[in-house]
């Protein structure tokens, strides 16, 4: 009896990316397997942004295939399968909620309208915010946090429905050097879960031990393409 190769959880096929039908990334070729950790770098004006907005639906696709577990993105109903951590988290700095608020408001995002966080919720709420290093913190105020606490309450966020798929913007932007290694400890523990992780950076520094792989982009097009990072 023969099993079927399981699909990668991301693969890009020529694929283009843009903005009011000008191209900006591509035609790019990628395949991310299940479990690996993959960083996206190049300079400025490579077409990073362009590209994780590519991948999150939000940019214009211009061409070639954007695969989801092997289907097309755009056939994907439950958005919760991708899990997003953005740059820029002004909402953390104003909000007048606990860590475990702003986790739980990420699980009930994918519940369905007419069903009410439970106890299980609440529990998957608990591992997530504990799976970054804040289980002391969860009762916290989260606008009274470090900037790297509240960017590991937002990757606990990203990650309480245990998604597929999880695409990290620039991390480590605007986080001190000791926060970047307890963030790179997070991201590893959660590969070494089996987590699929992509991310956006123009820094790799502390993050290395946290990547399988290295991308780079160059004028919208991969230019160098490196493996084996975390267990060469």
């Amino acid at each position: 009896m023969s099993t079927l190769p399981e699909s990668p959880t991301l693969e890009l096929v020529g694929a283009s990316f843009g903005h009011g039908g000008h191209r900006v990334v591509g035609p790019v070729d990628l395949v991310v397997p299940r479990g690996q950790s993959l960083a996206i770098t190049g300079p400025n004006g490579s077409g990073k942004t362009t590209l994780v907005t590519g991948l999150l639906g939000l940019s214009d696709h211009l061409g070639g295939q954007l695969l989801f577990r092997g289907r097309p993105l755009h056939e994907l109903t439950d958005r919760s399968r991708i899990g997003y951590v953005p740059q820029h988290h002004t909402v953390a700095d104003r909000i007048h909620a606990t860590v475990g608020e702003v986790v739980l408001a990420g699980r009930v995002a994918a519940l369905p309208w007419w069903r009410h966080p439970g106890r299980a919720d609440r529990e998957r709420v608990r591992e997530a915010v504990e799976a970054v290093g804040l289980g002391d913190r969860i009762g916290h105020n989260i606008a009274q946090l470090s900037g790297g606490q509240r960017r590991r309450a937002l990757i606990a966020r990203a990650f309480v429905n245990e998604p597929d798929l999880v695409i990290l913007d620039e991390p480590t932007a605007g986080v001190d050097v000791s926060n970047q290694a307890l963030l790179a400890d997070v991201l590893r523990g959660l590969v070494d879960r089996g987590y699929t992780l992509v991310t956006i950076t123009h820094e790799l520094g502390p993050l290395r031990p946290a990547l399988d792989r290295v991308v780079t982009l160059e004028a919208g097009r991969i230019a160098h393409d490196e493996e084996g990072l975390r267990h060469g």
